[in-house]
């Protein structure tokens, strides 16, 4: 009985304030219950927030347009995405989360690592640090560094100068003792060469810059 009469002591309440202020006589327009036309990704890489049908757009250099909250999850407008600007390639996640379905946009770079767009565009995350990013599987999955090839880590599983190196290690080096002893050793310490190549941006470029004169070299022999 308490509970009844709280509610209809709220309910009477609410009443006599719309009765006061005059809300009940009030009509809304379209207008009123629009929201504000803000593009926060769109404005922070430079391009013109717009409104078309009372949803905000971003517009594009070459005069294009794409819902901003499309562009952000990737759905549109991919090429002038910071992902793309950088040299990486933006996909659109349908993430089935249970009882609900997630949609974002997901940066794949050219070894095959990913970064959710938003922690890329804000440092957050960065290259080779993510073999997959799933909202389902929290976030970020980490590389088991043991199974990777360094090599493979700084060029990029899809470079075809990993094949010269493969040749190399597979008809040269593993054709004498030695050769096979620095087989060993580099595998056996694949883990921590990946780790201080993670930590180690620069370290990271000038590996690369050496492997891409090597590899060339080894595969003509």
């Amino acid at each position: 009985m308490k509970k009844r009469k709280l509610t209809d002591g709220v309910i009477l309440a609410l009443l006599a304030a719309a009765i006061f202020t005059g809300d009940c006589n009030k009509s809304y327009s379209s207008e009123s219950v629009v929201p504000p036309i803000i593009c926060p990704y769109c404005e922070e890489l430079g391009y013109i927030c717009g409104e078309s049908g009372g949803n905000s757009v971003c517009i594009f250099p070459d005069n294009t347009s794409c819902s901003d909250w499309g562009f952000y999850r990737g759905e549109c407008g991919t090429q002038w995405s910071y992902c793309e600007k950088n040299g990486g390639e933006l996909k659109n996640i349908v993430d089935n989360m249970g009882k609900w379905t997630a949609s974002y946009g997901v940066c794949v770079f050219s070894d095959g690592s990913e970064c959710l767009e938003q922690d890329y565009q804000e440092d957050k995350c960065k290259p080779s640090e993510c073999t997959e990013w799933l909202m389902s599987k929290g976030g970020c999955i980490k590389p088991d560094n043991s199974s990777i090839c360094p090599a493979q880590k700084v060029l990029g599983a899809d470079n075809p100068q990993l094949e010269n190196l493969r040749d190399f290690r597979d008809s040269k080096l593993a054709n004498s003792a030695v050769g096979r002893k620095v087989i060993q050793i580099y595998y056996n310490n694949a883990e921590d060469i990946n780790a201080a190549l993670e930590r180690s941006p620069a370290l990271r470029a000038a590996t690369r810059k050496v492997l891409e004169v090597i590899a060339p070299m080894v595969g003509k022999n």
